[in-house]
């Protein structure tokens, strides 16, 4: 009997270090591909990553870009701004000095006296002549 229980063991330790050896193998190759998986998936990461940081670069050199064509257009717009105030000055100059003189104002009397006064007149009978014309406009 001790020769099959020897035979017997040997059998069960033979088929227990098959069946290990099998599992350390598997265990091997399981091991293999996740580290290799995982080195692919690194380097696609490293790989977006790259793509992404320049990307992120020239989205800031367009930025820098955008910026100075904005400071540019806000200097030409204040240009703007003050030829249009200096030529609204201009405008409102030559508007007071080409206005006509409005009915009944000093300038006007004045103005219709000097045209209306003869060299041969006196000034009190001009300005009663004046009087008497300005007051016909009136009634009319």
């Amino acid at each position: 009997m001790t020769k099959i229980y020897t035979t017997r063991t040997r059998w069960a330790l033979w088929a227990l270090s098959i069946v290990g050896s099998a599992l350390a193998l598997v265990g091997f190759g399981t091991f293999a591909y996740s580290a290799q998986s995982s080195a692919a998936a690194q380097e696609r990461l490293y790989q977006v990553i790259a793509e992404l940081t320049a990307n992120q670069m020239q989205l800031i050199a367009e930025r820098d870009e955008v910026a100075g064509y904005l400071t540019a257009a806000r200097e030409a717009l204040a240009l703007l701004g003050g030829r249009l105030e200096s030529a609204n000055a201009e405008r409102d100059a030559v508007t007071v000095q080409r206005a006509p003189p409005r009915e009944g104002s000093v300038t006007c009397e004045r103005r219709s006296l000097d045209k209306a006064v003869p060299s041969s007149m006196s000034e009190p009978e001009a300005v009663r002549s004046a009087s008497r014309s300005s007051s016909a406009r009136t009634t009319r």
